[in-house]
């Protein structure tokens, strides 16, 4: 038994160093190898000079906290039907699981940071209930997205979308606000889908976790993913106006909004994240100031720093503070309590 125990610690010590390692790793590499941190800041040296320009960095890094603390407060909700969890256990598994899926595509990487805090609870069964909050944020990012292109779609005075205007019938976004609202309060029919499916049948016995909660829990879920999309958009408004990409709050939110639909629905992958923040915020910001791409070159190198700084505020910076959360993972559990995942 003694041997087993010390096995195990070694295990989860090489598992925890690994994901630290890797984890530095990947934004040593991605800020000063792939995309050369130094050449970006070197572009926006002139707007760092400007007196407003730390105010609004300051905000944005403060808002930060308060992103992820609403994160942690909606997945302390939502976890409370399996195991009750205090508000800092939450907030270290949120870090813990930034540290993670930093380098995971599409983040998927958060299940891990997260499930792997509790005590008792089933894995498998946390992390269905895990998605629920995932879902929720993914229908928030749909509707307010939907609603922006729809807006834009009639109001063309500061975003020329009517190029695209075969793409955007408001018809389309209807149905997609309509659709996914449907799934998101009728979240049990999942149960269903995992009947139907063979290969899903290992998932019965945790189906229940898609009936835990009535709607007037979803609907708060909801409302704490609202408030989230809300903190990280004027966020990402604060990064663009303190590079004079925006004036206007409304138009600000308009295009952050676009951006954040496009990136919801376009599967990434770590390596290329960056990349495709820069060339979908290049291309929404383009449209408002209806300029080229390359003719604006302040609008280019500012959209470009503006997305860089806001994913090492709301990622890199907080996949660092992670690291000393990983220590708290537990791999693997006592005799008797479910280690399944």
């Amino acid at each position: 038994m003694a041997a087993e125990t010390k096995i195990t610690k070694i295990y989860s010590f090489l598992i925890k160093s690994i994901i630290i390692i890797v984890a530095l790793c990947f934004i040593f590499f991605e800020l000063f190898n792939k995309y050369q941190i130094s050449d970006i800041f070197q572009q926006g040296k002139a707007f760092f000079e400007k007196e407003y320009f730390y105010s609004y960095l300051l905000s944005a890094f403060l808002l930060m906290f308060v992103n992820w603390g609403i994160e942690a407060a909606k997945w302390q909700y939502l976890i409370r039907k399996v195991e009750n969890i205090s508000f800092l256990k939450s907030y270290k598994a949120i870090l813990s699981g930034v540290t993670i899926s930093i380098y995971t595509p599409n983040r998927v990487g958060e299940f891990a940071g997260r499930i792997f805090v509790l005590e008792k609870a089933n894995r498998i069964e946390a992390s269905l209930i895990t998605i629920i909050g995932s879902f929720s944020q993914l229908f928030i990012t749909i509707l307010i997205g939907s609603i922006s292109f729809i807006y834009a779609y009639f109001y063309t005075n500061r975003i020329n979308l009517s190029e695209y205007h075969v793409y955007l019938n408001p018809i389309f976004f209807g149905l997609i606000i309509l659709i996914t609202g449907l799934f998101y309060f009728n979240i049990s029919i999942f149960e269903k889908i995992i009947n139907r499916f063979q290969f899903l049948q290992k998932l019965n016995k945790y189906k229940k976790a898609f009936s835990y909660y009535s709607k007037g829990e979803l609907s708060f879920i909801l409302f704490l993913s609202f408030i989230r999309y809300f903190v990280f958009a004027v966020q990402f408004y604060l990064m663009l106006r303190s590079f004079g990409l925006v004036n206007n709050f409304i138009d600000g939110i308009l295009i952050i909004s676009m951006i954040y639909f496009v990136m919801a629905v376009i599967p990434t992958f770590a390596l290329t994240e960056i990349g495709i923040r820069w060339s979908v915020a290049l291309f929404f910001i383009g449209l408002c100031y209806n300029n080229i791409f390359n003719e604006d070159l302040a609008t280019d190198s500012g959209t470009v720093i503006a997305t860089t700084f806001l994913w090492i505020i709301n990622l890199a910076l907080p996949a660092i503070l992670g690291i000393f959360c990983i220590w708290q993972l537990k791999f693997f559990r006592k005799k008797g309590i479910s280690n399944e995942l």
